[in-house]
């Protein structure tokens, strides 16, 4: 399977496990019940970016930072992003998700 195939198949699966979980549970949580937020993330000299989506931002950007300092393996580590530039708050997962993916 390649690079492009798997990422096309975790798309369309986010997807449908997203409506399907807004289907059968949108009734029963009040609006405004849940708060998921997409962020961009940036180094200091603002030439790399990084966008995601999480449900409780502080605890998001400090596991950032955390990774940053012990220099782990990944993406926000080896380019240094630390610096929170823009986030948008959603009520509903899904239009978390397609937010971030415009």
């Amino acid at each position: 399977m390649t690079i492009k195939k798997r990422i096309n198949f975790k798309i369309k699966y986010t997807i449908v496990v997203s409506i399907f979980v807004l289907k059968f549970n949108r009734d029963k949580f009040p609006k405004g019940f849940h708060s998921y937020y997409i962020y961009i993330l940036t180094n200091k000299y603002r030439l790399t970016f990084y966008i995601g989506k999480t449900n409780n931002l502080k605890l998001r950007l400090q596991k950032h930072k955390e990774n940053i300092e012990t220099k782990a393996n990944t993406f926000a580590a080896k380019y240094n992003i630390e610096f929170l530039v823009y986030y948008e708050k959603f009520i509903w997962i899904h239009d978390a998700i397609a937010r971030e993916k415009e």
